[in-house]
């Protein structure tokens, strides 16, 4: 490698350059590894010239222990780490604890015993006190052999409410329905 304080020798085209990477693209479309293989150059040889001008940043004093630092920056690297820590610690001790997040949670082994026996009459509340207490919809409807369609048409919202949104048959025709008892009313 011919490197001089003028620059790095092209062996291409013999002339002169502070970085040889940017003319062997431009000039002659090589790659790097393309140009140090053909003529034999290690990997460890630097194809730029050593600049020899003055350090771009003037020294200045590390704004805590005072050691003098010649990189961009206010604090040296141990300094920064200790400032860090010391500002992570202060956000932690202020940060209110997160509340905790309502999950849902499984059926207990009671609850669908009681499901299952509970009367036509007696379901939808059951399903309401289930839901409030964060028992999936979907589970509850597995348990009674349902799909998750039939469980949003007649069963309350969690909240206990009943549903404003669309048509809104009653619990009671519903479960009556499906289990094959009739709700009608004998005439008279």
């Amino acid at each position: 490698m011919d490197r001089t304080a003028d620059g790095v020798l092209c062996h291409e085209c013999g002339q002169r350059f502070a970085s040889l990477g940017i003319h062997l693209a431009r000039a002659h479309e090589l790659r790097v590894r393309v140009y140090r293989d053909r003529h034999g150059i290690a990997d460890e040889e630097s194809l730029a010239v050593v600049s020899a001008g003055r350090p771009r940043r003037r020294a200045h004093p590390c704004g805590r222990c005072g050691t003098i630092l010649t990189v961009p920056g206010k604090l040296c690297d141990d300094c920064r780490v200790t400032r860090l820590v010391e500002l992570e610690n202060r956000q932690a001790a202020l940060a209110e604890p997160r509340p905790v997040k309502a999950r849902w949670r499984r059926l207990t082994g009671e609850e669908r015993d009681d499901l299952l026996r509970a009367a036509p009459e007696e379901v939808g509340s059951l399903i309401a006190a289930l839901q409030r207490s964060r028992v999936t919809s979907a589970e509850i409807a597995a348990v009674l052999g349902r799909s998750q369609k039939w469980m949003r048409a007649p069963i309350p919202a969690p909240t206990g409410e009943p549903r404003t949104e669309g048509p809104q048959p009653s619990l009671c025709t519903a479960l009556s329905t499906a289990v094959g008892e009739t709700t009608a009313t004998p005439p008279g």
